[in-house]
């Protein structure tokens, strides 16, 4: 008789990845809130000109969850550049803490924006090149 029986290890199903964007293509070589890096939904709020938070898992949805002053509150990825993809994931998959810049416009809150905030701001992502050191 076995001590512990695995034959029903390894048979759970994942819930599915939820992915809420549309890639978008570019050649801007600055982003801004015409040509935004990505578009946040703001339907139910509009997002402070910087906010702070992380990037979901995006194995589990694409999102943002934003610090607000009751707690986390979430807003999903509703358009990407496509250059970008790649590093969203990894913030999200390695719980980057940032701080986004954008403004609210009528099809959502264009980020054109994102410096890392949870090495003491060392690092920004975004602004003229892939993620640069800034020296002050």
């Amino acid at each position: 008789m076995p001590v512990f029986d695995f034959s029903s290890s390894g048979q759970e199903k994942k819930a599915a990845a939820i992915c809420t964007y549309t890639t978008i293509r570019s050649n801007e070589p600055e982003a801004s809130a015409e040509k935004p890096i990505l578009v946040l939904d703001n339907h139910l709020k509009q997002w402070k000109h910087h906010s702070n938070g992380v990037f979901s898992n995006p194995d589990q949805k694409t999102a943002f969850e934003f610090d607000e002053e009751g707690g986390t509150a979430s807003a999903d990825i509703l358009k990407i550049d496509a250059r970008f993809v790649s590093l969203l994931r990894w913030l999200g998959e390695s719980h980057i803490r940032v701080r986004l810049s954008g403004a609210n416009r009528e099809d959502g809150y264009a980020v054109y924006r994102i410096r890392e905030i949870a090495y003491g701001g060392r690092y920004e992502a975004f602004r003229g090149g892939w993620l640069s050191s800034v020296h002050d």
